[in-house]
């Protein structure tokens, strides 16, 4: 099990996977350290390819001692980096971050755990400031840090590789840092699940509201911005972040990899699809289905949300139809 994006895996251990006819560059020896992606790639690390792209050829011509999974029609190219070739680069990826997660276990899930008094286990890696108050059976794991004046309430799970800065609140019930739920079907109907190795990071002054979930980034950390509340039964998932300042309410939920700005506020019961970005100032009304980004300081609403003001002309033009029929 890992408990953050930092591993030894032999690449020799490709074979268990690829044919090594598909294998350009082929090193038995080579470490591979690290899950990245190509917006941010790294050295000694594992990495996959859609398509041909000016933003994939830098990250591969940028890298060394690299491994990339990349579609059979990839261009060939200089490199001393493994290039692997498949039908389906996303899903090979997602088989050898899997083989990956389950069979390397890093430094903090070697930790060992112990309890307290009232109840609650807490993993020994876990870094917690004095000030820092844990309510009865609340579960700690590994390569989490606290610091100072953070109050953590009752039945509370940090999985593990979460980082809460200071003076913040997390109400009862809560998850935070469980594995995101992305996956690729694979032969016999088998679904192949994403190994979520980002983490969370929470920052300071924050609330977090009773019975939220907040799911583990994929490669970088899922975000929680300065002084943004949270209201109960959030949903918050894999590699989304907010801005400074956010007001979430009740019954919200955040599909991977939404984008807040500053100081915006979401309504009750609002749903955000993936991908999007929310700029600064703007607010959800309530039971919106957001499907697209919403501009710096805009009002929307419905569903498919839209601009506040197209919104209530709508209905208008709506209402009267309904009223002309009528008579």
């Amino acid at each position: 099990m890992l408990y953050s994006n930092n591993f030894e895996f032999v690449a020799s251990g490709l074979l268990d996977i690829f044919d090594k006819k598909n294998i350009k560059n082929y090193q038995p020896d080579l470490v591979i350290k690290h899950l990245a992606s190509i917006d941010n790639p790294k050295n000694e690390s594992l990495h996959f390819i859609k398509k041909e792209t000016e933003l994939s050829l830098n990250a591969i011509q940028s890298t060394v001692r690299s491994v990339f999974i990349v579609p059979s029609d990839f261009p060939s190219f200089l490199t001393k980096n493994i290039i692997i070739r498949t039908e389906n680069p996303r899903l090979e990826y997602m088989r050898v971050a899997t083989l990956i997660y389950e069979n390397y276990n890093d430094e903090f899930s070697k930790s060992g755990y112990y309890r307290l008094d009232n109840g609650s286990t807490i993993s020994n890696s876990t870094k917690i400031a004095e000030s820092v108050i844990i309510h009865p059976n609340v579960y700690i794991g590994p390569n989490t840090t606290f610091l100072a004046n953070t109050v953590v309430y009752s039945n509370v799970s940090i999985i593990g590789n979460t980082t809460i800065h200071e003076n913040c609140t997390i109400g009862p019930n809560t998850v935070i840092g469980n594995q995101g739920f992305g996956g690729e079907w694979y032969e016999n109907n088998k679904i192949i699940m994403m190994p979520h190795l980002g983490g969370v990071i929470i920052e300071k002054n924050v609330r977090i509201g009773a019975s939220n979930t907040i799911v583990a980034g994929t490669i970088n950390p899922t975000k929680v911005g300065a002084f943004t509340k949270f209201d109960d039964h959030v949903h918050f998932a894999h590699n989304c972040k907010t801005g400074e300042a956010c007001f979430i309410t009740a019954c919200a939920q955040f599909s991977g990899r939404v984008t807040l700005g500053d100081r915006v506020w979401i309504g009750p019961n609002c749903s955000l699809m993936q991908g999007i970005s929310i700029g600064n100032d703007a607010v959800i009304g309530l039971g919106s289905v957001v499907t697209k980004d919403v501009p710096i300081g805009t009002k929307v609403a419905g569903n498919p949300a839209t601009d506040i003001v197209h919104f209530v002309k709508a209905r208008k033009i709506i209402n009267r139809l309904i009223d002309e029929e009528g008579n």
